[in-house]
């Protein structure tokens, strides 16, 4: 199986072999009992320089959020996210997820909700109540601490408003490129961890398990490659 040296509209590169890694993926979720299809990639959208790294949450909505919470990539938690898929989810791994991601053109972001304050992040509470266990480690976070040292490295925070309605999860390895949320999918830009190396089943344990405890009828991804 030959490698693809991929780039994306802002310059970000991911070397895979494509067909093996798609089937991986698509395995990896028909194994749990997920619906999977391929997605059209006419719909994903360029990142743009100095957007802030987010969460797949599905709240992301246009009018709701500024844009540049809405153009920069995502994964659940946001900068709390990739500390965790680090093995780090501490202080110290927040701070070293944030200057990476700030060394990669982004700002490292993290969000809450205007009901639960900085535990409306569906992955962060999950992560700091222990549902997680061994995949995730001890966590010793605290949230407020976290959102301050963020802002204070030229992060960014937002509550978001509404409850989850998403009804499936866009997966995407397409490097430099998101989707935009229009409320009905979560979604995760699976390229921007993997360049951060992070390994792949832990990228894809954590994203199965954060939707299926936060919306467990939202077991449908779509793929897009």
């Amino acid at each position: 199986m030959s490698s693809l040296h991929e780039s994306g509209a802002n310059g970000f590169y991911l070397t895979f072999a494509r067909n093996r890694e798609l089937a991986q993926v698509n395995d990896f979720f028909l194994e749990r009992g997920w619906n999977v299809c391929r997605g059209r990639n006419d719909i994903l959208v360029p990142t743009m320089f100095q957007a802030v790294f987010g969460c797949g949450d599905e709240r992301y909505i246009e009018g709701e959020v500024p844009d540049d919470h809405r153009y920069g990539p995502s994964f659940f938690g946001g900068t709390v996210g990739i500390a965790t898929l680090r093995c780090e989810p501490t202080h110290k791994g927040i701070r070293r997820a944030a200057v990476d991601i700030s060394n990669a053109g982004f700002r490292p972001g993290m969000h809450g909700d205007i009901d639960h304050q900085e535990l409306g992040c569906g992955f962060n509470r999950l992560l700091t109540q222990g549902h997680f266990g061994e995949l995730a480690g001890r966590p010793d976070i605290d949230l407020k601490q976290a959102k301050k040292a963020l802002q204070e490295m030229g992060g960014s925070y937002v509550d978001l408003k509404g409850l989850h309605t998403a009804d499936k999860l866009n997966f995407n390895l397409v490097p430099g490129t998101t989707t935009l949320s229009d409320g009905k999918a979560f979604g995760v830009d699976a390229w921007f961890p993997l360049i951060l190396g992070i390994e792949q089943y832990r990228l894809l344990e954590f994203t199965a398990a954060t939707v299926e405890a936060l919306k467990p009828d939202a077991k449908n991804v779509t793929i897009y490659v």
